[in-house]
């Protein structure tokens, strides 16, 4: 519980170092700025100009986002391209105590569009309640929705749908379990989009919403 606490710290003094300022600011969002440090270590050397596509934002606010990025010390900018340094690896390891990377997944009897994306909260479960604010939150990032799962007392349940999900959506939920081994008290967010980043930013703004961090 400790390392969780300094880590959920670690992670809002982060969002808090990269927010836009007042007035006229870069459009990009804590899920973005998430997001970015997910495709840098994925496909790294990359280039600014398919980075700002990857993340469907304009090139200027790429920019601003990645001074602030190399700003904290966690990349290195080569003719090569952005890359994750030492500080920044490290940081991605020790985010992943509190959620997992987005994993494109097949759920389309548990989710509400063609397309799902799934990450793993650690230890949030009992903040999920019925689930609408991280709805509302992957809606703000461009997702049609989202479904959230919990695994409590054994089980995974998605709340008001179904005490037992592995047994009534066992295909769907089966491959959730197999994937990200939730743990007792965990939750999984499904953003769900017609785009593969907009479900990714979206269940990213889902997380985000119950580990209580973001803008």
């Amino acid at each position: 519980m400790e390392e969780f606490s300094k880590v959920l710290k670690q992670l809002n003094d982060f969002l808090d170092s990269i927010k836009p300022g007042v007035g006229p600011s870069p459009k990009f969002t804590a899920s973005h700025a998430i997001m970015c440090l997910y495709i840098i270590a994925e496909k790294q050397p990359i280039g600014r100009k398919k980075l700002s596509a990857e993340l469907g934002i304009g090139e200027g606010s790429a920019r601003s986002l990645l001074a602030r990025l190399k700003r904290l010390g966690l990349l290195d900018i080569s003719k090569k391209g952005l890359m994750l340094n030492k500080q920044g690896e490290e940081f991605l390891k020790r985010l992943s105590l509190l959620i997992s990377p987005p994993k494109r997944v097949s759920a389309e009897k548990i989710a509400i569009s063609r397309i799902s994306t799934a990450i793993l909260v650690r230890g949030v479960a009992e903040k999920v309640g019925n689930g609408m604010r991280v709805r509302d939150a992957a809606v703000s990032q461009g997702a049609s929705g989202a479904t959230t799962l919990i695994f409590m007392g054994g089980k995974l349940q998605i709340p008001g749908v179904s005490q037992d999900a592995e047994t009534d959506f066992p295909e769907e939920v089966g491959s959730l379990v197999e994937e990200l081994k939730p743990r007792e008290g965990d939750a999984i967010i499904l953003g769900t989009a017609e785009r593969w980043r907009d479900a990714e930013l979206g269940a990213i703004a889902g997380a985000l919403s119950l580990l209580g961090v973001g803008w």
